[in-house]
């Protein structure tokens, strides 16, 4: 195995780790939280959003870190933090506590999960990019599947205190994986483009970038994205459930992670022949196309197309997002515009979950807001479809 490759294959273990401990094992440690706790649904969950707001919050600050400081340094910081702020989780005694620990954690996600994750295999690949962004997706997709059982076995084992340390102790550990085996800070001068444009040899800086439609255009179909993205991930299973289909609304569910990674299987297949701006708008024309299937199937011979285009969609989506900024502004300087384009993103997907079960609150249903997310999928199609042109025309 060639150095690079080691180096997604570190990556990818610590991906499963760190994504199924700061980011998924929250729904199964929070039952027992609120009972230990005394707390809320709404406190414990409202501690979630602050992490996922502290996340978008640093996008920015991780992305110019990786830029000038690498992947290395910054990932086992990152590692390091993440146990910090998860060893502290256990120790959490009342809601101040909680939110100031979860935004800890927010933190550690941005230095640690895809974004950062993108930002090393974008420098170690250079123009092939892609093709490691795509792999390192595979593993990325298993985390919800390892670490929800896994953190109900530790919960049953040790309680929630304890089964917190011990995910403290397995993100601290990624920091060895993090600084064995991935890049300090390259010369500029070893991330050549393939061809020279104006902002020279390594590509556009953010200001240039900021300039430019397609930031504005590609940005925006990140953000709506996100929006949708972040808001179905908290209503899909009670979305399925309204159905009346019983059982197999929690296996239908459950069946969209297998999906995304057929999904991120298929752009790997077909990447070397196949544009990544081709497959994007494919996989946004399934978007919208999934949610009408949601919003008006009602066994499950009709919801079923919905679970695999919406989880194909979402799982090239990831690759896009990934692998895009590179194709679209240079990777000299991929960490900055990344983050940048990232902030919004992350911002619109904490927004989400609310303002969908607002929309739910006022209609009785999900048939209407799905109409409504069904629509903003459209809007994201076509901000892509322009964001392309636009790049062409450039």
């Amino acid at each position: 195995m060639t150095p690079r490759w080691r180096a997604v294959a570190a990556l990818s273990v610590t991906q499963i780790v760190h994504w199924g401990s700061l980011y998924y094992a929250f729904a199964v440690l929070m039952p027992a939280m609120e009972t230990g706790l005394g707390l809320s649904r709404t406190t414990m969950t409202g501690a979630f959003s602050a992490s996922l707001l502290a996340q978008a919050g640093t996008a920015l600050v991780a992305g110019i870190a990786f830029d000038r400081l690498g992947s290395r340094l910054c990932m086992t910081a990152g590692s390091l933090l993440a146990g910090i702020g998860l060893l502290l989780a256990a120790w959490v005694d009342g809601p101040a506590m909680l939110y100031a620990v979860w935004m800890l954690n927010g933190v550690a996600a941005a230095l640690t999960q895809y974004e950062a994750a993108f930002a090393a295999v974008t420098v170690i690949f250079g123009a092939e990019a892609r093709r490691g962004i795509s792999v390192l997706t595979f593993a990325g997709g298993l985390a919800s599947t390892v670490f929800w059982p896994v953190t109900a076995g530790l919960l049953d084992l040790f309680g929630w205190r304890g089964a917190l340390m011990v995910l403290a102790a397995l993100n601290a550990a990624c920091l060895l994986l993090h600084a064995g085996f991935l890049p300090g800070r390259l010369p500029r001068t070893a991330v050549p483009e393939p061809r020279a444009d104006a902002a020279g040899m390594d590509g556009y800086t953010l200001a240039q970038a900021l300039r430019m439609p397609v930031f504005w255009l590609f940005g925006g179909a990140l953000t709506i994205h996100g929006f949708l993205f972040g808001g179905m991930a908290a209503h899909i299973v009670p979305a399925l459930d309204e159905k009346g289909i019983g059982a197999a609304a929690l296996m239908l569910a459950a069946c969209i992670g297998p999906m995304q990674t057929l999904g991120r299987v298929l752009e790997f297949a077909i990447g070397r022949s196949v544009p990544l701006r081709t497959i994007g708008v494919v996989a946004l024309v399934a978007s919208p196309l999934s949610l009408l299937f949601l919003a008006f199937g009602q066994d499950v011979l009709w919801l079923a197309p919905f679970v695999i285009l919406y989880g194909a969609s979402n799982g090239i989506m990831t690759i896009v997002r990934g692998a895009m900024p590179a194709e679209l502004f240079g990777r000299a300087r991929y960490g900055t515009i990344a983050g940048a384009l990232t902030t919004p993103s992350a911002l619109a997907r904490a927004a989400g979950p609310v303002a969908i079960g607002a929309a739910w609150s006022a209609t009785g249903s999900y048939t209407w807001p799905l109409l409504g997310i069904a629509a903003s999928a459209l809007i994201t199609l076509a901000l892509f479809v322009a964001a392309m042109r636009a790049a062409r025309s450039a």
